[in-house]
């Protein structure tokens, strides 16, 4: 069955908020409840002049072709569908992924929460160089989860990796692949863009693994609770109200009562408890 692919102008992908979707089913998230996406991209490798292997200084005039994006793959958290797109040969050939990109602005405009790997210094810059390139809005502002900065801030592993640690962890772990997959991609080769996109896909899943295994480590984790109007005691991390509560969390002006939650984070109250204050003088 064919695949349905966008095609946005850049004037239709300006707009604040658009109904059209990606591939794949997209489900309505409800209301008050965050929208957390899982992200994976794929780009083709930069073609350049050089001299020589070792200890060479590129510069700007000996690129050839630059780099762009091959693939994306997407899932909302929790959700079976995993939306995808690539470009097609013909495109790739061009190094155009215009559609590619609308297809992406598209989905991180509606996002409250971001997942990725290594995606503060690589996917997401990669994505706003694109956007920019083509003249797109800003997408609306959303949070992001690097499961590379949580890893590495909490975890001695030999490597972070998300293969590695997926394959460490038990978890999902990466296809097979090699870099000719990727030569091949930037030369239309049809059936490797194919793979590429299978690739990517179970990154995605891969990645959603991951983070719900390591979910309860992360110091930084967006408050959840704050995009739903609950008023009671609920995770911080992944909003269960399935709580125990037990002892303090100290600081310098204050003292919280703690919880931990069934997912395994800690949390504490929001409002600090008032301090007797002693007037003896010594």
């Amino acid at each position: 069955m064919k695949q349905h692919r966008l095609r946005l102008t850049p004037t239709e992908a300006r707009l604040i908020y658009s109904k059209r979707k990606p591939n794949g089913n997209f489900k309505p998230e409800k209301q008050g409840i965050p929208k957390i996406l899982v992200l994976d991209i794929e780009t083709a490798p930069m073609v350049v002049y050089v001299w020589g292997l070792y200890k060479q200084r590129i510069s700007p005039e000996s690129v050839k072709d630059d780099w762009f994006v091959l693939c994306y793959a997407a899932k909302w958290l929790f959700d079976s569908k995993v939306m995808s797109d690539m470009i097609t040969p013909k495109e790739a050939i061009a190094k155009n992924d215009q559609n590619v990109i609308n297809s992406i602005w598209l989905l991180l405009d509606k996002a409250d929460i971001v997942i990725t790997h290594n995606g503060t210094n690589f996917d997401h810059r990669k994505l706003n160089a694109r956007f920019i390139y083509y003249g797109l809005a800003r997408p609306s502002h959303y949070q992001i989860i690097d499961s590379l900065k949580s890893t590495r801030k909490q975890f001695a592993f030999s490597s972070h990796k998300q293969g590695y640690i997926n394959k460490f962890l038990k978890l999902p772990q990466k296809l097979h692949t090699d870099y000719q997959m990727w030569i091949d991609c930037i030369n239309g080769n049809a059936k490797r863009l194919k793979e590429m996109l299978k690739y990517c896909k179970q990154d995605t899943r891969g990645l959603e693994e991951l983070y719900l295994t390591i979910r309860a480590w992360i110091d930084n984790h967006p408050n959840l609770p704050l995009y739903t109007d609950f008023e009671g005691d609920m995770c911080p991390n992944c909003m269960s109200t399935n709580i125990k509560k037990g002892g303090y969390y100290y600081t310098p002006t204050g003292k919280y009562e703690t919880f931990r939650c069934e997912c395994g984070a800690f949390g504490k109250s929001r409002k600090a408890e008032k301090r007797k204050i002693s007037s003896k003088v010594c």
